[in-house]
């Protein structure tokens, strides 16, 4: 099976890079990822307003609102055309509105800006999300750029501003001016007061402030792409001025982090914003952390404690702000909130007006575009010179991500005749910069055609290039760009339909133009005829019906079939003889093969059983299993260290798991009994290196690796292996979280203790850059490892604590997602990455979201696998590895920066977790947070084959996990609204319909039935409560043959006739399952409530869970059923799924309590005692298996029920996994004569569901 699990969702302009990883209390960086050129922001109430620069681009100077400094909205330009009018009449790059200021004061709020060229300009407005005034000069000249205003408390007003040497003749120098108190002008042109020359040379970009009696200037220094973030401080406007560096890139990705704006919160918090060059993609907006230092600022984090702080790529968010309304008086009109109302990317052109996404290159004349009818329509309102640079008329909008497709559908007018000139009519999709690249339609004499052409220095007066042409049949077209990062390279197609394209030209790299990033967007050119402009009806034109913007989605299945292919590759090369790889051979380009011996063993196997499990190919499953074979001697030796978990979980687990062989099972319960000899119970860890005893003098030491062999231990304490299995894991996972961290919840590699007194001694590295230095594989290993504790133990400490250690790993994580081998090596950005690193993490970052229901964990999971699936971490063909750069031991100088097989084996289980997630809706249920879905095929094809055989006409299936559906589905003549008669899947609503009156304090589980029904005088009357819900009543289990049919109308009746019976054994010594003992116990709870069952179930259960479909009368009038507390419940699938989802939460359900936690730990418990099972049961060779109402199909080490079912005759299963966090509901009614005829027993078949589901969820 090859899942395709490929879908494009729509971006929004409020810029939903920052929404989907800024949950659970931290965002990360950039938190817009589009080109805002030279930020500045000013805060107004609890609202921010933040502008920027735009050049010679129209509309100009772009107003965005936040209310939390990460989630910006555009609402708006302040400068609707530029002035002077004709002299931006035509594409003037890099000119016009250089780095602005945005200030409020005294009602107003004022944009400072400058035009290099002419001068230091002003608009101001009451509203910043409605018209700005007409611009005004405030300092004309020539150079003077990038200026800032601040209002003194004496009432008198200063104007920084810096200069540039393209027009001034120099720069790196700042000057102060005053203005009048309106601020519309300058009363003299400034004084010098700080010259960088030298020290902080290029300096501009400055904003003034003050604080407590010192005036601040912020200004960067050393260039845009490689420069810092310098302050200036002085007691006076004029200066001197002490200057610091208070950022750099420091040891992050993040070049020239500089130029913007400080901000404080209404609770005071200082934040600021700045932009980051990428090229193509432009000046990228960051948001960093801020600090006061005697008073001096630190921005972002300060690892070395200087004052000089570097970049964060996560943090905290900011505090949500109090309310401080009446702080300031309310703005008039609307201010757009950032909740969504933002215009997209894309613009399907069905309003009246263009997105506010679009620019024009110059001032756009009434000629230029007309909307109507739901599309635009762009006139070709000039010739065709061969250079789109001097084009004013070109609609373009910033990239706004890093991967992105634009498609767009277009209909060229009928105007031209002649090939290529002034009276062809043009229309595309281009990519613009100072080289661009576009795909258009043309009309070429009697027909049309679809051409590429790429203007290399198109900045320099360069022609066009063709690249290649299309001929065509139709006047409407289909185009497309694809853009993928890192550099921006564009992929063009088109399609006459709109769903084949055809790739069209050579790739192109997106270029950078003048001071601005690339962009994307619209041209009409050529043609003939009139234009809008002349009052005329035109024929030169253009109709576009819509613009749509699309981010890809990652392709699990597509880098699994990479993994495929690659594994198929390696078992040609070597056989299990030979041993198995570990690292590559980068001499000879081949794998380093080990024998089994070796700790990463299993790690190959472990890939081919994954394999196995995603193809379903049985060749996979004999391949991995002749390596299995090799392994088998591990699990009856005396182990030489801890790694059996690495080498046989990983391999004869996933073999268990995926089928059943009993001989793995011995062989793992050997192994985790091997593995456990090394635990000592005075320390409460597994020693993890007996031979460092000697070496190293480390008595007794635990590595951090550890944590992941413990699920060997687990897996045996649940699949029959002693019960101490379990305590000791547990009791190695606490003691690792006493010792093993430091208080950042950094983790050692090794910790070493003291066999004597069982006490830490320290802890120390062996293969990080330091004793107190954050690995990254051993932080990963911790992420992994505790979310696992937690999956097995359901103790909530050890899911915290998984949380705290991997916040403190994304937090330091790079840009790109991929650790450096070690987060504190010195020579970080030249140290070796950790591609293993990121694949550990990212595979328990995926479990952790599933547990947590955290999103972020799963979006940083999945930003991790597209990164190591793309260059440079992906191998490609350059080796037989999957992956490539990772690093093993570096302090060892071994396996640095080279391919590694648990790099390989972690990125396919990810991989493989992740395509197991799906989220189809359900109302009324909790639902799905995930995007990719898992393979529910095996569980269709069982429902199928039972269809096909005859058992049931229709069936419904539903499953959950961690509060998601992730299936539902119907077949035949089974529907949503369907009731079908569940049988003795009742029994469990019964028994949780007792237990609410038990909670009522109106019964006791071991109220005798004599106590409410005296005329049970035989020995039927001294069976408890417990017993008659637990079957060791001593009740028939029905009636006798010869009896009376039980086809009673109330319970009244029913224990009338059940008074009668024989007894069938003494209560408590047999259990026999069958209904009639529920019956009493029903009545016994009509007895003491005073209400009859149906309203009992009615009150208890059904309503507050929300079962409308849901009863136990009537069921059958005609006798048999009415009403049987223990097998005549009726309902729907959606109605159990919600009585399915109050167990699994302990009883609560949407928030509101339903049953109480002592009554699910008595129907959980085991309530069979020391009653004798006899041979045959639903669940053999135990005891302990049934609770009230339910059967305990599994247990943990502790005895507890982890697998809780309640299976009826007629086909319902209902069950709760509690391993996996899972329950699901198989709703069938059996047809009762074909089942027969073949011997089909839907009570045990059924079943088998909850298995596969296991095995479709994965470990």
């Amino acid at each position: 099976m090859v899942i395709r699990a490929c879908f494009l969702a729509l971006l929004s302009l409020s810029f939903s890079l920052a929404d989907a990883q800024s949950t659970a209390g931290l965002y990360r960086n950039p938190i817009i990822y589009a080109d805002y050129s030279d930020p500045d922001a000013v805060r107004y109430g609890n609202d921010y307003y933040l502008t920027a620069s735009s050049f010679n681009c129209v509309p100009g100077l772009p107003i965005l609102h936040s209310t939390d400094l990460v989630h910006w909205t555009l609402i708006g330009h302040a400068l609707p055309r530029l002035v002077p009018e004709d002299r931006y009449a035509r594409p003037l790059h890099g000119n016009g509105v250089w780095a602005p200021a945005i200030r409020y004061h005294d009602g107003w709020f004022y944009i400072y800006y400058p035009d290099p060229d002419l001068g230091i300009f002003m608009v101001k407005t009451r509203n910043p999300s409605g018209a700005w005034s007409a611009p005004v000069c405030v300092l004309p000249g020539k150079g003077r750029i990038d200026p800032c205003p601040l209002w003194d408390d004496d009432g008198r007003v200063y104007l920084v501003f810096a200069w540039a040497a393209s027009r001034a003749g120099f720069n790196s120098v700042l000057t102060i001016a005053t203005l009048g108190s309106d601020g519309a002008r300058a009363l003299d042109t400034g004084r010098l007061v700080y010259d960088g020359h030298g020290v902080n040379p290029t300096i501009e970009g400055p904003k003034l402030y003050k604080r407590n009696g010192y005036y601040y200037i912020f200004a960067p220094a050393g260039g845009v792409k490689t420069g810092w973030q310098v302050v200036l401080r002085s007691r006076s406007i004029y200066g001197p001025y002490a200057a610091k560096i208070v950022m750099d890139q420091g040891r992050t990705g993040v070049n020239g982090p500089h130029q913007g704006a400080w901000v404080e919160t209404p609770a005071g918090a200082s934040w600021f914003l700045h932009f980051q060059d990428k090229g193509p993609y432009g000046r990228i907006l960051h948001l960093q952390p801020m600090r006061w230092v005697d008073d001096w600022p630190v921005i972002g984090v300060d690892p070395g404690g200087k004052g000089r702080g570097e970049p964060v790529t996560y943090y905290p968010l900011p505090m949500a702000a109090p309310n401080v309304a009446g702080a300031s008086p309310a703005i008039t009109g609307a201010v757009p909130a950032a909740t969504g109302l933002a215009p997209a990317e894309s613009d399907e052109f069905n309003g009246h007006r263009l997105g506010l996404q679009w620019q024009w290159e110059a001032n756009p004349q009434p000629g230029w575009s007309a909307l109507g009818n739901g599309r635009l329509r762009l006139f070709a309102a000039g010739p065709d010179t061969g250079n789109l640079w001097t084009a004013p008329n070109l609609l373009l909008q910033k990239f706004p991500a890093p991967d992105f497709t634009v498609t767009t559908k277009m209909r060229l007018s009928a105007a031209a005749h002649k090939d290529r000139g002034p009276g062809v009519l043009q229309a595309g999709l281009l990519v613009m910069g100072s080289d661009y690249s576009y795909l258009a339609i043309e009309k070429s004499g009697g027909g049309y055609r679809v051409v590429h052409r790429t203007c290399f220095h198109a900045d320099k007066g360069a022609q066009e290039e063709d690249n290649a042409v299309l001929a065509i049949h139709s006047d409407s077209i289909y185009l497309r760009v694809e853009v993928r990062a890192p550099d921006a390279l564009c992929r063009f197609s088109c399609s006459t339909d709109g769903v084949i394209f055809t790739e069209l030209g050579p790739v192109f790299y997106a270029q950078p133009g003048r001071w601005i990033g690339a962009k994307v967007g619209l041209f009409c050119r050529g043609g003939a005829g009139k234009s809008a402009g002349d009052g005329g009806v035109t024929v030169a034109h253009a109709d576009i019906d819509w613009f749509r913007v699309t981010r890809p989605a990652f392709d699990p299945s597509a880098a699994l079939n990479d993994c495929i292919q690659k594994l198929a590759a390696d078992t040609v090369a070597f056989h299990p003889g030979d041993g198995v790889p570990r690292s590559m051979d980068t001499v000879k380009n081949a794998w380093r093969l080990v024998p089994i011996q070796d700790w990463t063993s299993g790690f190959f196997p472990g890939m081919l059983w994954y394999a196995y499990e995603y193809t379903a190919d049985p060749a996979w499953r004999t391949t991995a299993e002749r390596f299995n074979d090799l392994q088998t001697p591990l699990a009856f030796r005396k182990p030489r260290d801890h790694d059996l978990g690495f080498q046989l979980y990983t391999s004869f687990g996933k073999g268990y798991r995926l089928t059943g062989d009993t001989t793995y099972r011995r062989i793992l319960l050997s192994a985790a009994d091997s593995l456990a000899t090394l635990f000592n119970p005075k320390i409460g860890t597994i020693l993890s290196w007996p031979d460092m005893r000697a070496r190293m003098g480390w008595p007794h030491n635990t590595i951090i690796d550890n944590m992941i062999n413990l699920e060997l231990l687990f897996w045996a304490a649940r699949n029959g292996g002693d019960r101490r299995l379990y305590d000791i894991a547990v009791t190695h996972a606490e003691t690792t979280m006493r010792n093993h961290f430091r208080p950042d919840y950094s983790a050692y590699h090794v910790v070493v203790y003291d066999t004597v007194t069982g006490k830490k001694i320290k802890g120390v590295t062996h293969q990080g850059y330091a004793d107190e230095s954050m690995w990254a594989r051993g932080q990963a290993w911790a992420i992994y490892g505790f979310t696992m504790v937690y999956r097995e133990t359901h103790d909530r400490r050890f899911l915290d604590f998984a949380q705290k250690v991997a916040d403190v790993y994304l937090r330091r994580l790079p840009p790109d997602h991929i650790p450096y081998w070690d987060f504190d090596d010195p020579s970080i950005p030249n140290a070796p990455r950790d591609a293993s690193a990121a694949a550990v993490a990212a595979s328990g970052l995926l479990e952790l979201a599933r547990h947590t229901g955290i999103t972020r964990y799963k979006t940083e999971a999945v930003a991790m696998l597209e990164a190591l699936s793309a260059s440079p971490y992906r191998s490609s063909d350059a080796n037989p590895a999957v992956l490539s750069h990772s690093t093993g031991n570096k302090p060892g100088g071994g396996e640095v920066d080279v391919p590694i097989i648990y790099a390989d084996y972690y990125y396919m289980e990810a991989l493989m977790r992740l395509l197991k997630e799906e989220t189809p809706a359900s109302a009324g249920l909790p639902q799905g947070r995930g995007t990719a879905a898992p393979d529910f095929s095996p569980l269709a094809r069982q429902v199928r084959t039972w269809l096909d055989s005859g058992f049931y006409p229709g069936a419904g299936l539903i499953v959950a996990q961690n509060d998601q559906i992730l299936y539902r589905k119907f077949w035949g003549n089974v529907t949503p609204a369907t009731e079908v008669h569940v049988a003795s899947a009742g029994k469990w609503l019964a028994a949780a319909t007792i237990a609410a009156v038990v909670d009522e304090g109106k019964l006791s589980w071991n109220d005798k039935v004599v106590k409410w029904l005296p005329e049970f005088t035989d020995g039927k009357g001294q069976a408890t409560l417990r017993q008659l819900l637990s079957h060791t009543a001593g009740y028939p289990d029905y009636q006798p043959a010869g009896r009376h049919r039980d086809d009673y109308q109330t319970l009244a009746e029913a224990v009338a006739h059940i008074k009668d019976l024989p007894e069938d054994t003494l209560p408590g010594t047999v259990f026999h399952y069958g209904g009639l003992a529920m019956q009493v116990a029903g009545r016994m709870a009509e007895l003491a409530t005073g209400k009859d069952w149906e309203t009992l179930f009615q009150e208890k259960i059904a309503r507050p869970l929300g079962m409308t479909g849901t009863h136990f009368t009537p069921v059958d009038t005609t006798g048999g059923h009415n009403p049987m507390i223990g097998g005549g419940a009726r309902g729907t699938l959606d109605d159990y799924a919600h009585f399915l989802d109050m167990i699994a939460h302990d009883g609560v359900y949407h928030g509101a309590r339903i049953l109480s936690v002592a009554a699910l730990q008595a129907m959980e418990a085991d309530q069979v005692g020391g009653a004798a099972v006899r041979p045959g049961e639903f669940v053999r060779n135990r005891h302990d298996i049934y609770g009230l109402g339910e059967w305990r199909e599994e247990i943990d080490a502790s005895g507890h029920a982890t697998h809780l079912s309640s299976p009826s005759w007629a086909g319902a299963y209902p069950w709760v996994d509690k391993t996996y966090h899972a329950y699901g509901f198989f709703l069938a009614r059996v047809d009762v004569d074909q089942a027969n005829k073949r011997g089909f027993s839907a009570f045990y078949s059924s079943r088998v569901l909850a298995g596969l589901v296991r095995s479709v969820l994965g470990e």
